[in-house]
């Protein structure tokens, strides 16, 4: 890309409220130009017609003017008119005559005047017509809004040296590192579901470069300073944003984070400055860091003295992931970082060691506990610090970080990126997936409307009572009858189940995110017989029909009154301009139950009930053609129905 290039495009992007201002001045300017011009293009138009009518009146002045100078002549050869000039007797014709001419002759006299003026006028007119000083204004400030942009330009780039990741290490002689926590998702800050991996998190931090905060660790720092006490060592990228303690940024996209107005230096190189030197002994700061790069994974060997950090998993595990990435594997401790040595085989030797020593404390007495417990906890220490010592490999200095060149091969991104972005990882509140959500959840009513109704349609499998005791703690009598009915996908590589116990008892399990377990209800279809839907998206939240849904025909009519009203609703909220707000939640509403009667009738078809499916989908016909519907269903839907995204759902 040119130089002259850059700078435009860095002007768009850095520069945008300038770039508008000087927009505005250079678009006045011109205007300004061509009205004048217009106005003259005017004026030179009447001046040539009024020029025209006065050569017509100059013609007929003249042409009268000579004919009373001819009056006059014919009647001073009169010989009559000579006998009375004789006697000096006053002739009142050729008087009348000679006045008329006089004042003839002044108006001749004017029209040359006005003559000489037009031309006068003309001529400077043209002049004007070549000044062109708006214009020349205009592109001294399209030149001096460039000239501005390239001094700010060359700041930029000075700027954007010193944010670079690779510069700050060299620079402060820091670790960069992102904690990966492994069983904590701050909901209000990421675009991950709660119940998302460690591993999966670490692939995204690999696969996908994203927008990333993170913390910078020094000799002599513990795991106090960093978020959480694993994750991955950052070698690359740029530093947007940093900040002495926790910043509290927020994941709007994959690539992008934003801080809600926190006061800062203006110059990242100053916020950077003021993060590392200013930060707290007992915390860590921030670094909101774009196209992350990784060069390995950390896992700190701190104590956390008395505190209780849900922060880590086991070394083996951590291990073993590695090892499948081809990953770099380091340990931390006390802010400096080490090659790890970590061997499988010596953990369990170690755990097999503390065992016993935990061991002695059986059969103590009373009266030697703490003294006992002292002395073992002496032993513990001194066993941990041995292991520790044990899994210290080479010392790895920032610099070496710094020069890392870790990547995974183009082949295992792509394997990577392909499973993240099918049923993903990420909370999916697009419009496409808001309405895929609400497609399984019209197929859900359908199942919770007839399972009773109609539970012989349902071809079930038998499943053992003890099923739920695992993830449900619900235990079923051994002869109580469970049988499996439907399995209702979800986004996100989830689902929802129906059972039906001893053919007369409904139930329905499903994952909660928030809890990371599965929840069994006993459904006593209240919610139905109210008529409400759950329409699971995140904006519209659930529906309240006006029908109670006892039946199909009950759905069928009140979700079609529900359409319409909503439909007229849009309407009158576009014809009256209100809000967009208002607009976009209208057009949300009827997408979500447009598709929420599509899914309804899928389910209807696939259990055989193809007079409520044509039903359904004749209803939803009216508002979203069934092949539009089917067109974003192939599209989004894999052949086992997991939701299909792209990296631009999320950028």
């Amino acid at each position: 890309m040119e130089k002259g290039s850059e700078i435009k495009q860095f002007s768009k992007e850095q520069l945008s409220e300038e770039r508008r201002r000087t927009a505005g001045v250079v678009i006045e300017k011109r205007r300004q130009y061509f009205d004048h011009q217009e106005g003259l293009f005017t004026q030179t138009e009447k001046i040539i017609q009024e020029t025209k009518d006065s050569e017509a009146n100059l013609d007929r002045v003249i042409d009268e003017i000579e004919v009373i100078s001819q009056q006059i002549d014919e009647r001073n050869n009169n010989a009559f008119r000579k006998f009375l000039n004789r006697f000096r007797v006053p002739d009142k014709k050729s008087q009348a005559l000679k006045k008329s001419r006089s004042e003839k002759l002044t108006t001749k006299e004017n029209f040359e005047q006005h003559f000489q003026q037009t031309q006068e006028l003309l001529e400077q007119i043209n002049i004007d017509k070549n000044n062109k000083a708006e214009l020349v204004e205009a592109k001294q400030t399209i030149s001096d809004f460039y000239k501005d942009a390239f001094e700010k330009w060359n700041e930029y780039l000075v700027e954007q040296e010193k944010s670079k990741v690779e510069e700050v290490i060299e620079r402060y002689d820091v670790l960069i590192v992102h904690g990966i926590h492994p069983n904590f998702v701050p909901v209000g800050n990421s675009l991950l579901n709660l119940d998302v991996d460690w591993q999966t998190k670490l692939k995204i931090a690999l696969v996908l470069e994203p927008s990333l905060a993170a913390s910078t660790i020094k000799e002599g720092d513990s795991n106090r300073n960093m978020w959480a006490r694993m994750g991955s060592i950052i070698r690359g990228g740029k530093v947007t944003k940093a900040y002495p303690q926790d910043l509290g940024t927020v994941a709007t996209t994959i690539k992008k984070r934003y801080e809600s107005g926190v006061l800062m230096p203006e110059k990242v190189s100053g916020q950077i400055e003021e993060a590392i030197t200013e930060r707290a002994d007992g915390g860590y700061n921030e670094l909101n860091i774009d196209e992350c790069q990784t060069a390995g994974f950390y896992f700190c060997l701190d104590r956390t003295e008395n505190l209780i950090k849900n922060d880590l998993v086991d070394l083996d595990e951590i291990y073993q992931t590695c090892q499948e990435l081809g990953l770099p594997f380091y340990v931390i401790k006390n802010g400096l970082l080490y090659e790890s040595l970590y061997d499988p085989d010596l953990k369990k030797v170690e755990i097999q060691r503390e065992q016993e020593i935990r061991g002695q404390l059986i059969g103590v007495r009373v009266s030697q506990e703490q003294a006992m417990r002292e002395k073992l906890k002496k032993e513990l220490e001194e066993s941990y610090e041995e292991y520790v010592d044990s899994i210290l490999g080479k010392k790895i200095m920032p610099q070496e970080i710094r020069k890392s060149q870790f990547q995974l091969d183009d082949e295992q991104k792509n394997i990577i990126k392909q499973k993240l972005f099918i049923d993903p990882p990420f909370r999916c509140t697009f419009p496409e997936a808001e309405c895929i959500n609400s497609k399984f959840s019209g197929e859900g009513t359908y199942v919770e409307i007839n399972a009773l109704i109609k539970k012989d349609d349902f071809l079930g499998q038998e499943v053992d009572p003890n099923f739920f005791i695992k993830d449900c703690g619900i235990r079923f009598a051994p002869d109580e009858k469970v049988k499996k009915i439907a399995k209702i996908k979800q986004i996100g590589n989830k689902s929802v189940e129906y059972f039906i116990v001893n053919d007369s008892q409904f139930y329905r399990r499903s994952w909660s995110s928030r809890d990371k377990l599965f929840w069994l209800h006993q459904m006593d279809n209240t919610n139905l017989n109210n008529g409400y839907i759950n329409n699971l998206n995140t904006l519209t939240g659930n529906e309240k029909l006006n029908l109670p849904l006892i039946s199909n025909e009950n759905y069928l009519k009140g979700m079609g009154d529900r359409i319409r009203e909503v439909v007229e609703r849009y309407q009158k909220s576009v014809n009256g301009n209100e809000s967009r707000q208002i607009i976009n939640f209208c057009q949300a509403r009827i997408g979500n139950l447009i598709y929420h009667l599509y899914g309804f009738g899928d389910k209807a078809k696939e259990l055989g009930d193809n007079e409520t499916a044509e039903a359904a989908f004749e209803i939803a016909n009216q508002y979203l053609p069934q092949e539009t519907y089917r067109e974003v269903v192939a599209r989004r839907l894999d052949v086992e129905g997991r939701f299909v995204t792209t990296e631009a759902d999320f950028t």
